[in-house]
Order: structure tokens, then sequence, then C-alpha cells
């Protein structure tokens, strides 16, 4: 899968948006079958979900809405 956007965070929303996508279509693919592919030259798809999810919310801490800090 490719995405891509005009700034990386567009890229990485578009990819979280693509893979919900395919987790809805496809549903969640239990944790038996991460181990199956190990040590093959492949990368298990649950790992992408978890990296994927790692950057969205690095981009969310990094802007915060205005006001967002005052009480």
């Amino acid at each position: 899968m490719l995405t891509i956007g005009v700034h990386r965070k567009a890229a990485v929303q578009y990819m979280t948006d693509a893979l919900n996508f395919i987790q809805n279509q496809a549903g969640t693919v239990p944790a038996k079958v991460f181990g199956e592919f190990a040590g093959k030259d492949s990368i298990a798809v649950g790992d992408v979900f978890q990296r994927v999810k790692i950057i969205s919310r690095a981009f969310e801490k990094q802007i915060k809405p205005v006001g967002a800090n005052e009480t």
C-alpha cells in the first residue's frame, strides 16, 4: 500500500483510513496468525497497524489545538 499526501501528516491519515478500511472488510487477524510468518522475508500486518498508530499519535501530540493548555 502506498499513500501520498501534501504533508506527511496527511499521508499518515490516509494510511490510517486505508488500514481501518481493510480491517473492517477483512476482520481482525488473530494473534496466532502473526507468529506463523516469523522469520520469513515479510512484515506482519499487525506490525504495520501498530507502527502507523504510533506515527499518528506522534503527529497528534505535536500539533495541539489553540487554547488546549489554558485552564
